[in-house]
């Protein structure tokens, strides 16, 4: 992770349009990928409303109970990610031993 981590921090550092479209790479593979998540989301959501509205009429509940996991679910993504940044943008910021006032 640490190799990782350096090969893109030593990617991103550096100057020019390299580096500028190789960021904008990522990003749009993040985005992407994202999207993909999110219509796969509600395909399963539309699949399984209508599975279970067919079967047990319990597809009104599945919508009840599914909305506050997703409420649950972004929350923690949120802290989680944030978390991370903060702990990723702290971590490369060069400590200071002694401060002389």
């Amino acid at each position: 992770m640490a190799q990782i981590r350096s090969w893109f921090s030593e990617r991103l550092t550096s100057r020019g349009t390299a580096a500028f479209l190789f960021a904008a790479l990522i990003l749009g593979f993040i985005v992407g990928l994202g999207a993909a998540v999110l219509v796969w989301a509600i395909e399963f959501a539309f699949t399984g409303t209508t599975t279970l509205e067919g079967i047990l009429e319990w597809g009104r509940w599945f919508v009840v109970l599914s909305v506050p996991v997703g409420i649950l679910a972004s929350l923690f993504t949120a802290v989680f990610v944030s978390r991370w940044l903060f702990d990723f943008n702290t971590s490369r910021r060069q400590r200071v031993d002694k401060l002389s006032i």
